[in-house]
C-alpha cells in the first residue's frame, strides 16, 4: 500500500523577521513558529508521507520556491490531504490566495482530498484559508472591520482587549502569564455531542487536553451557514464560481445534506490579565501584556465536515495552529524552567503522548477512502478473469477455476495475491485485454507514474506465468483513468498525460516482445476529473471518449487518422458533464456508439450516433420519478442486450441512519416510448466512489466491483437478477 500522502502549507507577513510567522527551519527565538514536532510525529507513522511548501518560498521546505496553489504542482490530488496553517492577515502578508488557487484547492475537496486549515486570532489565516469552499464558513477567519471581512460574517475574537479567546490555565506559580502556554498545564477540552469524534480518541481514552494559549481563534458548525434563525452571510445552498469553475458548497445527496459539526470546546476563564513573564528578552518580541481582564466564556475549538457522506473530501478547522506548534508542545527557547521543555516533563508526557495520537488521527480521517481499481476480461469468452489492486499494492489476479475435475461443474475463485512487476501508484486506472487464451495484458500507472504492462500466459501455479514491463509512456497524470482496446494485430492503450493530453500506446499482438510506440493523440484539454472510455466499431475502427476542460463529452475517433469532435457534433453543445462524472459507452449493433453519462444535476445522459448526426438527451423514468439521478464520482458501465441498452451505475440512497449504495441496471421502458425503466438491483453494497467492469462471457453478463467492505465482487447477470459472490 501506498502512504497517506499530505501536504503542510504555511505563510507568514510581509516581513518575517519583524511581523512573525512560519518558518521550516529552525528558529533560535519565537520570531518564527515551527512545525518540526508535528512532521516528525506523522512521518514516525509508516504509512505517512509528509511534504512542506511556504507561500513565500522556504529553503528548508520541500517545495523551496514561493508556493502557487495552482501552478505549483500540475494536479494537487497528488497529495491525499492538504494542510494550512495560515498567519497571513490581519498582521499583513500581501493578497489572498489567487480564484485561481482556490479552484485548485476546490478540485482537489471536490475529488475526495481531506483538508485541515487553522489560523488563530482575528484574522490570522484569513489571505489564505478565508474564501476556500466550506473552510470559509466552518471558523471565523476576519477580526472586526478588517476591510476584507464578508458583510453580515461573524468576526473572529481580537488578540487583546478582555474579549480575547483566552484559554490559558493558571501556573503552578499561581501567575497567569503569557508563557504558560509553553508549560505542561493543558487546557481541558468538551465534546458538545457528549463523546468523543473519532480524531479525538486515543489509546488512552478520549483526548480532551491541548495546548492553551492566551488569543485563539475561533471555528463554527452548523452555525457558520444560515438555518432555521440564523443569519450569516454563507447558505446552505451556495454555490461558488472560481476561475470559471462552479463548486457547490455543501452538496445534497439523494436528500441529504452533511454539514459541519463542533466536536470540542474549550473554556476561557474569567477575570484576570495576561503578561509577558519574561520581559525586555529580545528574543519574546512577539509577545506582550494585555492588562485588560478576561471575559469567561466558551469558544468553539474543533469542527469537522465529513465530506465521504456528500461525495467530497472531509475537513477539520482548528481554533488555533498553536495546538500544532512547537512552542506550545515542545517548549519555549525563550522561557524558564520547565517552560523551556514544553509537555516532555514527567507531568506533560501523557498529554503529548495523547495530543499526537490526535495529529495522527486527523490524518487518518481526513485521507480518502483507499482507492480500489478492478479490470476483467474473458481471454476464451468462456472463463472471466479480473485483475485488481488497493491503492498502491501489486496487482492481484482472480481467475474462475472448476472446483472438480469436471470443466463444466461448479466453479470457485483463485487469487493469486503479488504479481511481478512495480506497485500501482495511488488512484491509479486499471484495464485488461484479451488478446488469447495464453495472452491476457493488464495496464495500469506505476509508482513513478509511468504506464506498466502485466502479461499472463493463462496459467496458474507460478509467477513465471507473469511477465511485466515499463512501456515508453510519457509521464501520466495523477490518477488517470487508463483503457485498452484490442485491434485486429495490434493493442492501443490510451492515458492522459501530465499536461492534460489524451496519449496512445500501441504495439503489435503477435508477438509479446513487440516495440511500443507513444502518440499523443489530438484531443481537447482534458478535464482533470474525467474518465476514459472507448470502443471498436464492427469496421475496425477505434472511438475514445472523454470529458473536455470545457464540461463537454469529446470523442476521438480513428477513420485512417485521429479525429477528436465535441459532441454532438451538428447541433448547440450538450448537456455539459457534471463534477466527477463517469463515461461509459458501447456499439450498438457494431456500429452505433452509445455514450452515457453524468449530465446537468448529475442527470443520467446519453449521446446516440443516429447513422448521420448525434443526439443528447436525458434519460429519465416514466412518471413522477422523471430524470435519473447518478452520484458524483460514480462509475458506470453499459452493455448491448437483445436491441437494448442497459446502464449500471451506484445509486445512493438514505434513510434516517444509514446511506445505502446499490447497484442499478436501467433499461429502456417497453412501456413508455423513449423513457426508461429500472432493472435488477446488485444485492451488495458498493463503494462509492468506486470502480466496476463489465465482462460478456458465454454464459451471460459478468459485473466486478469493489464492496463497501473494500472486497472485490462478482454479480452474474441471470435473466433480469443478479447474483454476488465475493471473490
Amino acid at each position: 500500500m501506498l502512504p497517506i500522502t499530505i501536504l503542510i502549507v504555511v505563510d507568514s507577513g510581509p516581513d518575517p523577521v519583524a511581523d512573525g510567522g512560519f518558518t521550516w527551519g529552525p528558529s533560535p527565538d519565537d520570531t518564527l513558529f515551527t512545525l518540526h514536532n508535528l512532521v516528525l510525529t506523522l512521518q514516525s507513522e509508516n504509512m505517512i508521507l509528509v511534504h512542506t511548501a511556504h507561500r513565500s518560498g522556504d529553503s528548508n521546505a520541500t517545495f523551496k520556491a514561493p508556493f502557487n496553489f495552482s501552478t505549483t504542482l500540475t494536479d494537487l490530488n497528488a497529495y491525499d490531504e492538504i494542510w494550512l496553517f495560515g498567519y497571513a492577515g490581519t498582521n499583513g502578508g500581501g493578497p489572498s490566495i489567487s480564484d485561481d488557487e482556490v479552484r485548485a484547492i476546490a478540485v482537489f475537496m471536490e475529488r475526495g482530498g481531506g483538508v485541515l486549515a487553522t489560523g488563530d486570532h482575528a484574522g490570522l489565516g484569513s489571505l489564505m484559508c478565508g474564501k476556500i469552499p466550506r473552510v470559509r464558513s466552518m471558523r471565523k477567519w476576519y477580526g472586526a472591520g478588517e476591510p476584507d471581512i464578508p458583510a453580515g460574517a461573524p468576526a473572529n475574537w481580537p488578540g487583546s482587549t478582555g474579549d480575547r479567546a483566552d484559554t490559558l490555565v493558571q501556573g503552578r506559580d499561581g501567575q497567569w502569564d503569557f508563557d504558560n502556554q509553553s508549560d505542561d498545564l493543558p487546557q481541558v477540552l468538551s465534546f458538545p455531542n457528549g463523546v468523543a469524534h473519532p480524531i479525538l480518541s486515543g489509546p488512552a481514552g478520549p483526548i480532551n487536553q491541548f495546548p492553551d494559549h492566551m488569543h485563539e481563534g475561533e471555528v463554527l458548525g452548523f452555525n457558520g451557514v444560515s438555518g432555521p434563525g440564523l443569519r450569516t452571510p454563507w447558505k446552505l445552498d451556495d454555490a461558488l464560481t472560481f476561475s470559471g469553475q462552479t463548486f457547490v458548497e455543501y452538496p445534497i445527496i439523494n436528500g441529504h445534506q452533511e454539514l459541519p459539526l463542533v466536536i470540542a470546546t474549550g473554556q476561557v476563564q474569567g477575570g484576570h490579565p495576561t503578561f509577558v513573564e519574561n520581559t525586555g528578552r529580545p528574543c519574546e518580541s512577539q509577545f506582550f501584556n494585555d492588562p485588560s481582564l478576561t471575559t469567561e466564556k466558551q469558544i468553539n475549538i474543533l469542527a469537522v465536515y465529513d465530506g465521504h457522506v456528500a461525495g467530497v473530501g472531509r475537513i477539520i478547522t482548528d481554533s488555533s495552529f498553536h495546538h500544532y506548534l512547537d512552542l506550545n508542545t515542545t517548549g519555549d527557547p525563550c522561557s524558564t524552567g520547565a517552560k523551556v521543555v514544553g509537555f516532555n516533563t514527567s507531568e506533560g508526557a501523557s498529554v503529548l503522548e495523547a495530543l499526537q495520537s490526535y495529529w495522527v488521527n486527523a490524518a487518518q480521517w481526513l485521507a480518502g477512502p483507499q482507492f480500489s481499481s478492478i479490470t476483467g476480461s474473458s481471454p476464451d469468452g468462456n472463463i472471466p478473469t479480473a485483475f485488481f489492486t488497493h491503492g498502491g499494492d501489486p496487482l492481484q489476479h482472480a481467475v474462475s477455476v472448476p472446483t472438480t475435475t469436471n470443466p463444466s461443474g461448479p466453479r470457485s475463485w483463485t487469487i493469486i495475491n503479488g504479481l511481478p512487476g512495480r506497485n500501482v501508484q495511488r488512484g491509479s486506472g486499471l484495464t485488461s485485454c484479451g488478446i488469447s487464451d495464453t495472452d491476457t495484458r493488464v495496464y495500469y500507472t506505476d509508482t513513478t507514474s509511468r504506464v506498466n504492462q502485466t502479461i499472463w500466459n493463462g496459467t496458474l501455479g507460478s509467477s513465471s506465468a507473469y511477465e511485466s514491463m515499463v512501456l515508453p509512456s510519457l509521464e501520466v497524470r495523477s490518477g488517470s483513468s487508463i483503457i485498452s482496446i484490442k485491434k485486429t494485430h495490434e493493442v492501443g492503450v490510451y492515458y492522459i498525460d501530465s499536461v492534460n493530453r489524451i496519449n496512445e500506446l500501441s504495439a503489435s499482438t503477435t508477438s509479446k516482445t513487440a516495440a511500443w510506440s507513444n502518440n499523443v493523440l489530438p484531443s481537447h484539454p482534458v478535464r482533470s476529473d474525467s474518465p476514459l472510455t472507448g470502443l471498436t466499431l464492427s469496421n475496425g475502427d477505434q472511438r475514445i471518449y472523454y470529458i473536455d476542460s470545457q464540461n463537454l463529452v469529446n470523442e476521438l475517433a480513428w477513420v485512417g487518422r485521429w479525429v477528436n469532435t465535441v459532441l454532438p457534433s451538428d447541433a448547440s453543445p450538450g448537456h455539459p458533464a457534471a463534477p466527477y462524472s463517469g463515461v461509459t459507452c458501447f456499439a450498438l449493433n457494431g456500429s452505433d456508439s452509445r455514450v452515457y453519462y453524468s449530465g446537468e444535476f448529475n442527470r443520467l445522459s446519453a449521446m446516440n450516433w443516429m447513422g448521420d448526426h448525434w443526439e443528447n438527451a436525458e434519460l429519465f423514468l416514466p412518471g413522477p420519478a422523471g430524470p435519473i439521478t447518478v452520484p458524483q464520482g460514480g462509475a458506470m458501465a453499459s452493455f448491448q442486450e437483445g436491441n437494448d441498452a442497459h446502464v449500471i451505475f451506484i445509486e445512493v440512497a438514505n434513510t434516517e441512519n444509514t446511506t445505502f449504495t446499490n447497484l442499478v441496471e436501467v433499461q429502456p421502458s417497453s412501456q413508455v416510448a423513449g423513457s426508461w425503466q429500472m432493472g435488477g438491483v446488485v444485492d451488495q453494497q458498493a463503494r462509492q466512489p468506486s470502480s466496476m467492469c463489465l465482462v460478456k462471457v458465454s454464459s451471460g453478463i459478468k459485473l466486478f466491483f469493489v464492496g463497501q467492505d473494500a472486497k472485490m465482487y462478482v454479480a452474474t447477470k441471470v435473466g433480469s437478477t443478479w447474483a454476488t459472490e465475493v471473490l
